[in-house]
């Protein structure tokens, strides 16, 4: 009995302590796409029924920076640093469900669910009705 009543203590403090004053603050998944400054991601694959029509060839493949300010410009990484990119406003929306990524310029407008967001994978799924059909794989740009 005396035993009993031990464990049920012990048990009782434990979970006291786990739970009393704590409180949680959701994650800000933001901060992943473009590190509270700007961050490189390669298009990894792009898919569409189950073919990857992404380049084989790292350099040919696609990159997109986003920045902080909302911006975010999609190039072939071999033309990095020569000329600038098509430009687009982003908008990540992970409070709706499901969480989605909005890309935006002029009238071209390309809207994703957000299948995955990671440090080191986003995976992006197009909404019906986008001209931009591909399943997109992001990876942060590996070093050379």
């Amino acid at each position: 009995m005396k035993s009993f009543f031990g464990i049920f203590l012990f048990v009782g403090l434990i979970i006291s302590a786990c739970s009393v004053g704590v409180t949680t603050t959701p994650i800000d998944k933001h901060f992943i796409l473009d590190d509270n400054s700007s961050k490189i991601w390669l298009v990894n694959k792009l898919v569409k029924n189950n073919v990857d029509y992404s380049n084989k060839e790292i350099g040919k493949k696609d990159i997109i920076i986003f920045f902080a300010t909302g911006r975010c410009m999609i190039q072939k990484m071999n033309t990095f640093g020569d000329t600038i990119g098509d430009k687009f406003n982003y908008y990540l929306r992970m409070s709706t469900a499901p969480p989605t990524l909005e890309l935006i310029k002029e009238k071209k407008r390309w809207l994703f669910t957000v299948h995955t967001i990671t440090d080191d994978k986003i995976i992006l799924l197009p909404q019906k009705g986008v001209k931009f059909p591909y399943e997109m794989e992001l990876i942060p740009l590996p070093e050379p």
